[in-house]
């Protein structure tokens, strides 16, 4: 039995046509690998600008705009990626340092505005008079 098997096997291998291949070239292949790359590395470019803009101060509305979306999904997306990206939690705190600030800033002119109608007798409530 064994000299038949050898036969068949023999004659298997007699009848490939080792010349022919469906061997295909790789460049269309290698075009992909390369977009996924691109993308790939866009997509950290992208975050680290997000981060840079947030720790400099710029809204999550600011971000949102230039984004295309709203402030809520630009936060949603970033802000997890830009916490992993600062790993100490004296960066987090210098970041919102920042954030605190531009906070305060806006918070300040806000009250400033608002003693100036007091005192000038401006925006008072007529409610229960």
């Amino acid at each position: 039995m064994t000299t038949t098997k050898k036969n068949y096997t023999e004659a298997w291998l007699d009848e490939l046509d080792l010349r022919k291949t469906d061997m295909r070239d790789g460049t269309h292949l290698a075009k992909i690998g390369a977009a996924l790359d691109a993308i790939e590395k866009a997509e950290r470019e992208l975050i680290e600008a997000v981060a840079d803009a947030h720790a400099a101060g710029d809204s999550w509305s600011a971000i949102g705009v230039v984004l295309g979306t709203s402030r809520q999904a630009a936060h949603r997306k970033f802000a997890p990626l830009i916490n992993q990206r600062i790993p100490s939690t004296v960066g987090r705190r210098a970041a919102n340092g920042v954030q605190l600030a531009s906070k305060v800033k806006l918070n300040s002119s806000i009250e400033s505005k608002a003693r100036g109608s007091k005192l000038s007798g401006k925006g008072r409530s007529t409610r229960g008079a």
